[in-house]
């Protein structure tokens, strides 16, 4: 037994090793306590030689402590852990070490890799020292299975340490939403960096969990929930264990393609419809629905968001019926319906070598951040925006028309038509209302921002943007959407779904893009009023 003298004598040396081991002092104290435990009670009758022995205890109950206190298995703990089992303190060179240690870093990083089942038996068998049998009865595999496992692990990370890997240089994905959710975990992927590095690298071709995180140099255990919660939106499928993205993801070869027709052709489109509209701008006007009195150049934009809703929207019905491109958004779970619309970032495309300053000017502006349809809680009345690049709107992209923000501009422009102020109620949600921009409070009475069209005007108004559209060379216009249906299918991968490759084939969507030509050739000019720009409200009549 040791003497206290003895004790004193080596329990620095004791402190040490357990640092050494544990990497924090709180755990280092707890070691060593136990250490001087067993020195307590250990038989030192024949010990010659007091520092070998004092080392051989100090490593038996460092084995027995890891046993009881089994680290968190991440890239931090798993680090300085496996060497605790080699001995580099024999006379090898110090070439020879650091060739070693290089060997054994490689080693913690490769086991960091490991999924699931193959990971909990490394750690059972050289962390917890277990056999191929208590691994087995833990977690309910044969021991020939565990031995099985055994072999494989070791013959893949034999193999995987001598090989050289190319180094993945980690993506910032754009990712938007098109069609509606009912819950908000659908919008992890908008700004989770690791969920858009997972579907980015397994858009291609399906990866298991240990090639995942491989490629991306990423411990295993963090990927697992990322990699269910994926697949619980139907973002990816797992199948035979390995998982596949289940969406397109734009590159930028698909964005230059699109940019480039879009470039071409979107210029003559909005040329048609500027001559359409102003044909008929005097006579629209003079309908007499609310807002119509409002400066020329604030309600062509209103008036523009509803036009080529309703003009496009049936081309790209007619095209669809013409080249069976029918297709529609997936469901999910949450019995949402909607399209994950992913690509790289702006910042990405703009650094191509393909990329002129006239296409950055172009891209910059000839976008949205939004097109967003809404109702009231009946459906009787409409509301329609458009949140453009060309206004600077991105402040205005949180622009929402909810059901009671509906009503309430329907409340608003009856009193307006009457020349009524309203209750203290109605007054107090005009004023809320003011604050968006979509009404002005002038001695007490609300006007609205944004027109408002009741049925009967309605069908009025849909007669003569009809006969507008009348006056244009409509099968020209319609010939650059059959245009873009067949250029831009050579630019979708061959792994892309059927469905989801008509969706993109049906998307031109020149929206922004005419009313950005328009402004830039000087026919639009910025609205006074940002906060209600590219708004229209209207009431229904069904056959619209």
């Amino acid at each position: 037994m040791l003497d206290d003298a003895t004790i004193r004598c080596y329990a620095e040396k004791i402190y040490g090793f357990a640092y050494s081991k544990t990497g924090n002092s709180a755990d280092a104290a707890d070691l060593s306590q136990e250490i001087l435990l067993n020195l307590c009670t250990a038989d030192f009758e024949g010990v010659e030689n007091m520092d070998a022995f004092i080392h051989t205890v100090c490593r038996y109950t460092w084995s027995k402590f890891l046993r009881k206190n089994k680290p968190a298995w991440d890239a931090v703990t798993v680090s300085g852990k496996l060497e605790d089992y080699v001995d580099f303190t024999d006379h090898r060179t110090p070439e020879e070490c650091v060739s070693e240690r290089e060997t054994y870093d490689c080693l913690r990083r490769e086991v960091m890799y490991l999924s699931g089942v193959r990971r909990e038996i490394i750690i059972l068998y050289y962390y917890e020292r277990m056999n191929a049998a208590e691994i087995g009865e833990r977690l309910g595999l044969a021991p020939s299975t565990v031995r099985w496992h055994l072999s494989k692990i070791r013959s893949d990370l034999k193999e995987r340490i001598t090989m050289t890997d190319e180094i993945y240089r980690p993506k910032k994905l754009n990712v938007g939403h098109y069609g509606y959710w009912r819950s908000r975990v659908y919008a992890a992927l908008e700004s989770d960096l690791l969920m858009q590095n997972i579907v980015y690298i397994c858009r291609k071709t399906p990866l298991s969990v240990e090639d995942i995180s491989r490629t991306l140099g990423v411990a295993a255990v963090y990927l697992e929930d990322k990699l269910a919660d994926l697949c619980s939106m139907e973002y990816m499928v797992e199948k035979n264990g390995k998982y596949r993205t289940n969406f397109f993801i734009r590159d930028v070869t698909f964005d230059l393609a699109h940019l480039r027709y879009r470039m071409e052709h979107a210029p003559f489109v909005a040329e048609e419809f500027d001559r359409a509209l102003n044909a008929v701008w005097d006579e629209l006007t003079g309908v007499g629905f609310v807002g119509c009195d409002l400066p020329e150049n604030d309600l062509k934009w209103d008036i523009y968001a509803y036009f080529l809703m309703r003009v496009i929207g049936r081309l790209d019905d007619r095209m669809i019926a013409e080249l069976g491109l029918e297709h529609g958004a997936p469901m999910r779970p949450d019995g949402s319906k909607h399209w994950v619309r992913a690509g790289i970032t702006k910042e990405e495309l703009n650094a191509s070598p393909d990329m002129t300053d006239e296409m950055r000017e172009y891209i910059e502006n000839s976008g949205y951040y939004g097109l967003k349809s809404s109702s009231n809680s009946d459906g009787s009345v409409r509301s329609y925006q458009y949140d453009l690049r060309i206004l600077g709107m991105k402040d205005y992209y949180g622009r929402d028309m909810k059901q009671d923000k509906i009503t309430m501009l329907s409340c608003a422009a009856e009193h307006q038509r009457r020349g009524e102020r309203g209750n203290d109620f109605e007054r107090e949600q005009f004023a809320l209302l003011s604050q968006e921009g979509y009404v002005t409070i002038t001695e007490g009475y609300a006007r609205l921002n944004v027109p408002y069209i009741n049925r009967a005007e309605m069908a009025k108004v849909n007669e003569i943007l009809d006969r507008a559209a009348a006056m244009m060379d409509t099968e020209a216009v319609y010939a650059k959407f059959i245009g873009y249906a067949e250029y831009i299918d050579r630019f979708i991968p061959d792994y892309v779904c059927a469905n989801e490759r008509a969706h993109y084939r049906t998307s031109f969507d020149p929206h922004a893009a005419v009313l950005w030509h328009l402004m830039d050739t000087g026919r639009l000019k910025i609205p006074e009023n940002l906060g209600a720009a590219c708004t229209i409200v209207y009431e229904c009549i069904y056959d619209a």
